[in-house]
């Protein structure tokens, strides 16, 4: 017997060999929240519950089960509801404002399968000729990109959208950034998708933010470059984030160069991740200037000075004990500094 697919505009992929190895014993509820959720990877509980005829806490079951098969991840499930202590009689209208007010508080779910979709050419041609939105945006990423994409390189603007659920919008933004930053690579655009999808940016708001934080990050890199004595080397992957990280929260460049100050006294070995910890904090504080930091220098050293010894000079107080003290708040009494 020979089976042949018709695909239309969508294409669902099922991993293979975990969903085949537990078909026998597969219920059809499991079986309705397999299909719908990764034809769905973006959705709420109460949206699956309603489309598969089954109650929240058989979806919640269903996806726990797949999860655990190594089929899927799926993250904003969050704990299955709490049976009632006992069972009441609800009327019509009560039961249509609870599902209401269920469906307003569902969080949604993200469900990835273990196995990234694989297109043929057969399947993207008949994609791109039924979905006109979704030719439009090849065609415009093509336009912002500088070049005709292979079959290859379609297939993976596809998987942005089918199975990271990501607008048309989003994707032309993404692939604009990428050509302004002089990286054209499919392959690029790709890992860059994954990694802003696994730090929660997949809307078009959170990618402009993104965007202007990287674009900020850049600007000050030189600075940066010359203050940690980097040179021209290629940045590693604790520094791009720190930097990232200090453009986000906005910690001026001066409050930047007072913090490698205070990591130079304090470690015998540059730590960019000891400048990070002393940075987060000083913006959780809200010491936002060098003034407001020194003060708060000051006024720890004042409540803490010894009452039986003589007030030592000013600028003798040990930096290294302020710091300890207030990362210490932060993380908890067991943390230890690390000056390594």
């Amino acid at each position: 017997m020979k089976i042949n697919p018709k695909y239309g505009d969508k294409i669902i992929t099922i991993p293979g060999t975990q969903v085949l190895e537990y078909l026998k014993e597969a219920s059809g509820a499991e079986l309705r929240v397999l299909i719908f959720s990764l034809a769905n990877q973006s959705c709420t509980l109460t949206e699956i519950a309603d489309a598969t005829g089954l109650s929240r806490n058989e979806v919640h079951d269903a996806l726990t089960l797949w999860k655990k098969k190594g089929v899927m991840s799926v993250t904003g499930l969050g704990k299955k509801a709490e049976a009632p202590v006992e069972k009441t009689e609800k009327t019509e209208s009560a039961k249509a404002e609870s599902e209401s007010t269920d469906s307003k508080k569902s969080s949604k779910v993200v469900i990835m399968s273990s196995e990234l979709p694989v297109y043929s050419t057969d399947q993207i041609n008949r994609i791109l000729e039924k979905n006109k939105e979704t030719k439009a945006l090849i065609d415009n990423c093509q336009q912002v990109l500088g070049k005709i994409m292979s079959v290859h390189e379609v297939e993976v603007i596809l998987k942005l959208i089918d199975y990271l659920n990501l607008d048309a919008d989003f994707v032309l933004l993404l692939c604009t950034h990428c050509a302004s930053i002089k990286k054209t690579s499919l392959r690029y655009i790709e890992k860059t998708a994954v990694s802003l999808f696994d730090a929660g940016i997949t809307e078009y708001q959170s990618l402009e933010k993104y965007i202007e934080h990287h674009a900020l990050a850049k600007s000050r890199e030189g600075k940066m470059r010359t203050l940690l004595g980097i040179g021209d080397r290629s940045l590693t992957k604790k520094e791009k984030d720190a930097f990232m990280n200090w453009a986000s929260l906005e910690i001026p460049m001066e409050v930047v160069e007072k913090a490698f100050e205070i990591t130079a006294e304090n470690t015998k070995r540059f730590s960019i991740s000891y400048m990070n910890t002393i940075l987060e904090r000083w913006h959780k504080d809200g010491l936002l200037t060098v003034e407001a930091i020194e003060k708060s220098r000051e006024s720890y050293k004042s409540q803490n000075a010894p009452k039986d010894k003589p007030k030592e000079k000013k600028g003798s107080f040990d930096t290294d004990d302020f710091f300890e003290a207030a990362l210490k708040r932060s993380y908890g009494a067991d943390y230890t500094l690390d000056k390594s």
